[in-house]
């Protein structure tokens, strides 16, 4: 954790310093994007089956970019906000390691949850094309980005027929919050709808450092969360 520490503020410090050498070729646009998240971790898992997706979740950004137009990088910092509903899959539940295993699959099956994730991070993005010097001219370009995300979580998990036995006895449910970091990377297009405004398509991962994320933590677990989403926003350029 030390490491992954050192790391981020290691890229916070080398990104701030690209921007502030660009010194009069730097813009800003300020926006956001909506889309339908997914987490994939402990839920919709059984003693046997992996990470299955399946969640009904959105997720919610606020943007600002730090636009480097010669060098076609930027400076992505974003604030954001996902909720998902969790539930396990239905007959999941295979019976492995249980002399009831129609009880252990009531159990997951009433099983549900939410979870809530407020992020604070930075990317770094690379443009393939000269995406806003010569409207009209290059009117969109694909992109990606890469960086680091402070994560606060809130879970709420409901067991109202009893506790799985793959949850030993309670302690792999984390019905709490807490803080975490993730590694995020996007890949997307832009297109340039007028002088000052674009929109865009983004699919994007993170990869959390805790397996709290999700509220669950099994005994079979991997030892991390993941979270997807896919977004659509619009972006304004002061320049």
């Amino acid at each position: 954790m030390k490491s992954f520490k050192f790391s981020f503020i290691l890229f916070l410090i080398l990104t701030l310093s690209v921007g502030a050498n660009a010194q009069f070729r730097v813009y800003h646009e300020l926006g956001g994007s909506v889309g339908p998240a997914l987490i994939a971790g402990d839920w919709g898992r059984n003693s046997t089956v992996g990470q299955v997706f399946g969640y009904d979740g959105v997720e919610v950004n606020f943007l600002h970019n730090m636009q480097l137009v010669r060098e076609r990088i930027g400076l992505r910092s974003n604030l954001g906000f996902v909720y998902t509903k969790n539930k396990h899959n239905k007959d999941e539940w295979t019976g492995e390691g249980s002399n009831d295993p129609s009880e252990q699959q009531n159990m997951l099956a009433a099983m549900s949850g939410t979870s809530m994730i407020i992020s604070l991070g930075t990317q770094l993005e690379y443009n393939f094309f000269d995406f806003g010097m010569y409207y009209p001219r290059n009117s969109w370009t694909p992109y990606i980005s890469a960086g680091f995300n402070l994560l606060y979580y809130m879970n709420d998990v409901n067991t109202p027929q009893g506790i799985p036995d793959i949850y030993d006895n309670g302690e792999g449910i984390h019905s709490t919050s807490g803080l975490t970091t993730s590694f995020k990377g996007s890949m997307g297009a832009k297109f340039k709808f007028s002088r000052f405004i674009s929109v865009f398509g983004e699919l994007s991962l993170q990869r959390a450092s805790s397996d709290k994320v999700d509220g669950l933590v099994p005994n079979a677990s991997f030892g991390t969360d993941y979270l997807s989403s896919l977004n659509i926003g619009v972006m304004y350029s002061f320049r």
